[in-house]
């Protein structure tokens, strides 16, 4: 074509538009927006779901069929195993349990907590029963476990 014919040349199409109808292209780009949003408002409610189902509880909140309560009598190193063991099979910590299950629980940092009981709630009032005669217990005057504690945790 010359270039005195007065005609104004035309652009180089791009794929999938003709160039004319921008309609047709904001139509599509809205259908590309709304499928973008939704996109991001599922990942954003899995990520939710995610992170809500990873926290453990705690305070009051229902626990889960794999989470506990105990009443927590101490904390001891691992390589006091051998102590701990003596001590939860002692007389004294039975008559204390009243029938409670004595047993160790292993916790992060290479330690082992002393346990005693095993409950779904801990508003239980069982487990407020054996906290109090726990850290009512004393030992030559002195209150061996008064920092007893009813403790939330996930069994390995």
């Amino acid at each position: 074509m010359p270039a005195d014919s007065g005609r104004t040349p035309r652009r180089k199409r791009e794929a999938g538009s003709d160039g004319l109808d921008t309609s047709a292209e904001l139509t599509a780009l809205a259908r590309r927006t709304k499928a973008f949003a939704a996109l991001v408002v599922i990942l954003a409610g899995v990520t939710l779901w995610f992170v809500v189902t990873a926290v453990k509880g705690g305070g009051n909140k229902p626990l889960s069929a794999t989470t506990s309560c105990t009443v927590r009598l101490g904390v001891l190193d691992a390589k006091d195993r051998r102590k701990a063991e003596d001590i939860l099979r002692s007389s004294a910590m039975a008559s204390l349990a009243q029938g409670h299950r004595l047993y160790l629980q292993e916790v992060p940092g290479g330690r082992l907590a002393l346990c005693a009981g095993r409950f779904q709630s801990r508003d239980s009032p069982e487990a407020a029963a054996l906290l109090a005669r726990v850290k009512d217990y004393r030992l030559d005057g002195k209150q061996v476990f008064a920092s007893a504690i009813i403790w939330s945790y996930t069994p390995e």
